[in-house]
């Protein structure tokens, strides 16, 4: 449920593009409203730097991270939708819960918020589909898309990275 009355007490802007650290910082020098980067679990992903998609959201999280302001939040978000046929371990998150996410962040102390849950099932096939992937991505990610069901490269949890806060 959308609580007004915080959003109207309270200026807050939502990013959802896809910015650089300089484009970030440019953006951020003068406010002191809240502001809510909408982020992907990608940015987690050890083989971010491979995908520019990731690399860029990795970018974003990073900033945010190393950032003295308290006003700048980073929502973690998966997919909205659940691949069924694909196989392994998945990021998802809720369409549902978006608004309330979003205030959740508002009024959180932290500054990157996970809003995403791991579903799926692990097993031997996808541990070593993912230890292929982290050697040889991003070659073997499109290999493990166009033959496999298993789920593959950045959107792939095994090989996600703990966030330092």
């Amino acid at each position: 449920m959308l609580n007004k009355s915080l959003i109207k007490d309270n200026e807050i802007y939502i990013v959802f593009s896809l910015l650089t650290g300089i484009q970030l910082q440019y953006l951020f020098e003068d406010t002191m409203s809240k502001v809510i980067i909408i982020g992907s679990c990608s940015a987690l992903s050890s083989i971010a730097s491979r995908f520019r998609y990731s690399r860029l959201n990795k970018e974003q999280l990073n900033f945010i991270i190393n950032n003295k302001k308290n006003n700048l939040k980073y929502i973690l978000f998966g997919d909205f939708k659940i691949e069924k046929e694909r196989k392994g371990l998945q990021y998802i998150s809720y369409i549902d819960s978006f608004w309330s996410d979003i205030l959740g962040a508002v009024k959180s102390n932290d500054k990157v918020i996970e809003s995403y849950s791991v579903t799926g099932k692990d097993n031997a096939i996808f541990r070593v589909l993912s230890i292929f992937d982290s050697f040889f991505s991003p070659v073997s990610t499109l290999l493990i898309k166009k033959i496999t069901n298993y789920n593959y490269g950045y959107s792939n949890p095994i090989l996600s990275r703990k966030i330092k806060p």
